[in-house]
């Protein structure tokens, strides 16, 4: 019999649900009984068919024993069902132990006072790293873009435990070589900045692991000198590297470049320093609340730019509220982030429950009782159907990786999660045989908005499982 480190293929049988964009609009691809075959090697997909819905259980395990594969196939059981892994497109891992406090500062403060002398701490970074990416895969992550921290060997920390534990991740050793304080004071050689920066992209590919992937990371233009931009840009055109950094984020962030770059904006800032380029591999930004309608229509729509929300940590700082509806409309890349350090989850389905609910606010205000007023914002509302096609394809599609991950189909890498409304500890109330048993979409709805680490009982990444809490092994 084969073992599941040595079996040719990986057979699943049972519901798939993912979520697709049609015409502006965000439906659920639902195949009651599917039967998906990966090649276990490559973690490739090659087959998603949909099968004749079983007339009993019994059926179902009958058709898992005939199957060609036998032993190898997996056949999910009343309450489970198939969705693509989860894509987290801001997460700072390093930060965790700051998870759940401190969010009374503002974002200079708490940049200031937690996160930078957290971040000078290397040494406890393989066991913040370890603690950090394997509680981001228990919640689904499948795929993370992560910030690091200033420092090559913590950040190869980062990047060995993801190879390690088995995630797929872009990672960043963090950019900058200026202060806070306003005075431009050097706090880094940019030698040794954009050395580092080099130095890191190469070990990563040393590494030669399909999981890991060097990010060139500036932190944002405050803390960044035109000279280190600029070099970090040529860098990742000549190196062919993604760019992440955060972007139009709170009003300090964003007064600041109007201050110093003689009245040019964060976008400004990044395009004149070659860091948003069709040169190179292309770009995220974290944030991007306080982006303006041109910025969003000519930056931020360009197809090589993603966008990540991250409506958790935008509650605590960033003074607004991104029009995450509007510019899925527009037909940006945008996907969901933790922003682990500024929000207190690993989970991205409540950045899914954050999106959802911070939305609704966009679209209603305060109300007028409260000297509230109509919002321009009437089609602002995103559905839990919206807010999971973020967590899986748009943020794939804001990783520039929308052919290889974020959804369940052949050619695409097999990461994918079994979900359990009915796991040990599930706070999911099903009502089986009753009047009012869920529907497989209700179900998928109910696990989206109540839903943990708990009911994610399997975790494929690359065709490997990782995870596996399944209640028959």
């Amino acid at each position: 019999m084969a073992t599941a480190s040595d079996a040719a293929h990986i057979v699943v049988i049972g519901p798939v649900l993912q979520c697709v964009r049609d015409r502006g609009a965000t439906r659920l691809a639902l195949i009651p009984r599917a039967r998906i075959v990966a090649d276990a090697r490559s973690g490739t997909i090659l087959s998603v068919d949909a099968l004749p819905t079983p007339s009993s259980p019994i059926d179902d395990d009958a058709a898992g024993a005939n199957d060609p594969y036998g032993d190898d196939v997996v056949v999910l059981r009343r309450g489970q069902f198939l969705v693509p892994g989860l894509v987290d497109t801001h997460n700072h891992a390093l930060q965790t132990p700051l998870a759940g406090k401190a969010l009374d500062a503002s974002l200079d403060e708490w940049l200031r006072h937690y996160t930078f002398p957290l971040e000078n701490k290397a040494s406890a970074a393989p066991l913040i790293a370890q603690r950090a990416v394997s509680r981001s895969l228990a919640n689904g992550t499948t795929t993370a873009l992560y910030f690091a921290t200033r420092h090559v060997d913590a950040s190869m920390d980062l990047v060995d435990a993801c190879i390690a534990i088995g995630q797929r991740a872009m990672v960043g050793v963090v950019s900058m070589d200026v202060g806070l304080d306003g005075s431009n004071s050097t706090v880094a050689d940019t030698d040794r900045v954009v050395a580092d920066a080099r130095r890191f992209i190469e070990v990563v590919h040393a590494r030669g692991s399909p999981l890991a992937e060097p990010v060139i990371t500036p932190r944002f233009a405050p803390v960044c000198s035109s000279d280190l931009l600029t070099r970090l840009g040529q860098l990742s055109q000549e190196m062919q590297v993604f760019v992440q950094s955060h972007a139009c984020e709170s009003d300090w962030e964003t007064d600041w470049g109007p201050l110093h770059y003689g009245g040019m904006r964060d976008f400004d800032i990044f395009k004149l320093h070659g860091l948003i380029s069709e040169k190179n591999k292309g770009c995220l930004f974290a944030h991007c609340v306080h982006a303006n309608s041109k910025e969003i229509s000519e930056v931020l729509a360009d197809p090589s730019v993603g966008v990540s929300h991250c409506p958790l940590s935008n509650v605590f700082f960033a003074n607004g509220i991104l029009p995450a509806k509007a510019m899925m409309d527009a037909g940006l890349n945008i996907g969901l982030g933790t922003d682990i350090g500024g929000a207190y989850s690993h989970s991205i389905l409540h950045s899914c429950r954050t999106a959802i609910a911070s939305s609704r606010i966009l679209r209603d205000g305060t109300g007028v009782l409260r000297g509230g007023h109509p919002t321009p914002h009437a089609q602002s509302a995103l559905s839990h159907l919206d807010a999971f096609w973020m967590a899986t394809v748009g943020g794939a599609k804001a990783l520039g990786k929308d052919s290889v991950i974020g959804t369940i189909q052949p050619g695409f890498q097999f990461d994918a999660l079994v979900v359990d409304v009915d796991s040990s500890g599930s706070t999911i109330d099903t009502w089986w045989d009753t009047d009012f048993e869920d529907s497989l979409p209700e179900l998928f709805e109910k696990w989206i908005m109540l839903g943990d680490d708990r009911n994610i009982v399997k975790v494929w990444v690359n065709g490997k499982l990782v995870r596996n809490l399944d209640r028959q092994v």
